[in-house]
Parts: C-alpha cells; sequence; structure tokens
C-alpha cells in the first residue's frame, strides 16, 4: 500500500493489579490516560485507533465511546499481552492498513511528536519493524508491518511479540529520541504519584 496506512492499537486489558485502578482510566493533564494517547495518535496522523479492553471492558469501553475509535474486547485477557496483541489484530483487519502501532496503556507519556517520527521513519524506510530508543534502551510504541501478523499469531505467550523482534533483528530499524516517556511504565501507585 503506498499510502502505508497504521492503524493505532492502544491495550488496556490489564486487571491493574499493582495499581489498584484501571489505569486506562487514570487521570492525566486534566483527561485520562487513553484518552491522551487517543489524541497523540490523532495528532500524529492516525486515523484508525483500536483500544482492545478487557478486565474493565464497561469502564474503559465507556471512556473511549468516541468517533474513530473501535473497541475490542478480549475475553482471554488472563493469557497475557500476547492475546491482547492479536485481538487487536483481528480487529484491525476490517480496514485496509499496512501496519499496526502498538501502544501500552501505562505508557502515557510518549509524546505525540515521537509517534509522528516513528510514522514518518516508517513510511520512508522498508524497515517491518520501527521502534523508539532513549539513550540507546527500546522503549514504546512499536510499530509492526502487517507482513509479521502471522508471526504474531503464533508467537508463544510467555515471550510475545518480543520474539517477532528478536526474529527480525536485522530488520528493526531504531529511532533515537529524547523522549524518556518511551521507557515510562506507569504501573504502581508510585510510579503514578511521580507523574
Amino acid at each position: 500500500m503506498a499510502s502505508k496506512t497504521i492503524i493505532g492499537i492502544i491495550l488496556a486489558a490489564g486487571e491493574s493489579k499493582r495499581m489498584g485502578f484501571p489505569k486506562a482510566l487514570l487521570a492525566i493533564q486534566g483527561t485520562s490516560f487513553v484518552r491522551s494517547i487517543i489524541e497523540k495518535h490523532r495528532q500524529a496522523g492516525i486515523e484508525q485507533i483500536i483500544v482492545v479492553t478487557g478486565a474493565h471492558c464497561e469502564d474503559v469501553g465507556n471512556e473511549v465511546n468516541v468517533p474513530g475509535v473501535t473497541v475490542a474486547h478480549n475475553k482471554d485477557y488472563m493469557r497475557g499481552q500476547l492475546s491482547s496483541i492479536q485481538t487487536g489484530i483481528k480487529a484491525a483487519e476490517q480496514f485496509l492498513f499496512d501496519a499496526i502501532l502498538l501502544h501500552p496503556v501505562d505508557h502515557p507519556l510518549i509524546t505525540g511528536d515521537t509517534i509522528t517520527l516513528l510514522i514518518e521513519q516508517y513510511r520512508a524506510a522498508s524497515f517491518p519493524i520501527v521502534l523508539p530508543t532513549y539513550q540507546k534502551k527500546r522503549g514504546h510504541p512499536v510499530i509492526f508491518s502487517s507482513s509479521l501478523f502471522p508471526e504474531l499469531y503464533a508467537a508463544p505467550a510467555d515471550i510475545g511479540a518480543r520474539s517477532v523482534v528478536w526474529n527480525h533483528k536485522a530488520e528493526v530499524l531504531e529511532i533515537e529520541t529524547a523522549d524518556k516517556g518511551i521507557l515510562q511504565n506507569i504501573d504502581t501507585p508510585e510510579t503514578y504519584e511521580n507523574l
């Protein structure tokens, strides 16, 4: 596909046990984690966004009931993040697109500029995987070409999407950024308080 259309998939299916409250609904800068991420995806030009829900499906679904957002419920969310990725891909298959941008909901500090940069680099290059780095450390979100979907469906549950990244070491485009938000996983009350 010449335009290399990208669909955003926000992973918001977890139980949030350590946080004690649905992470997708936590407040940040006058909105929620998940709505903040949706807005950043839109700023980056992503027109179709899928939010994968699980443990708190009704509350999260209500929060993202906005135009251009599709809610995909992962009834097997207890099986881990890979099952949510697979649920998101299945939901995306109703649209025409070239790749997905996977964004865990507990990484709300990633900037819209970083997402824009990743998309630009994916479209300009011929790499099936594009991911950001901060001080040489890999972070989120990650772009996967649709050519890798069979491998994502077949990946081992205990390793998940990382196995696909490892299997394509020579085909991963790393984009160095000044965005430390790509590494900041807000998944405990302590890390949230530090915001």
